[in-house]
């Protein structure tokens, strides 16, 4: 999460070998405001060009990844809290002490 993150835009198709181009655009960490920094996009050459805004999606998902791991990561925690709980106010079960002295 605190590592900064990468988007590859979709820029286009090559034209002699139909090969999907893409673009790697450096994109700001998960805690950040902004998805980027304000740097200008690489440059591409004609007729490739961005489709989409860079980072904003990748960015988005990350945040929305992370919200959702922590709630899980909560939920399991109160799972195994009541569990503790529950199993603590749980009557101890009854123990069997076998007798030494010999029925006569």
């Amino acid at each position: 999460a605190l590592q900064p993150l990468s988007d590859s835009i979709p820029v286009g198709v090559e034209a002699k070998t139909g090969r999907a181009i893409s673009q790697t655009v450096d994109c700001n960490t998960l805690f950040s405001g902004a998805a980027r920094a304000a740097d200008p996009l690489p440059t591409l050459v004609k007729p490739y060009a961005y489709p989409r805004a860079a980072c904003t999606l990748v960015h988005d998902q990350a945040r929305t990844l992370f919200i959702l791991n922590t709630v899980l990561v909560v939920a399991a925690l109160l799972v195994a809290a009541a569990i503790a709980v529950r199993l603590a106010k749980r009557d101890p079960e009854p123990v069997l002490v076998k007798s030494t002295a010999s029925l006569v």
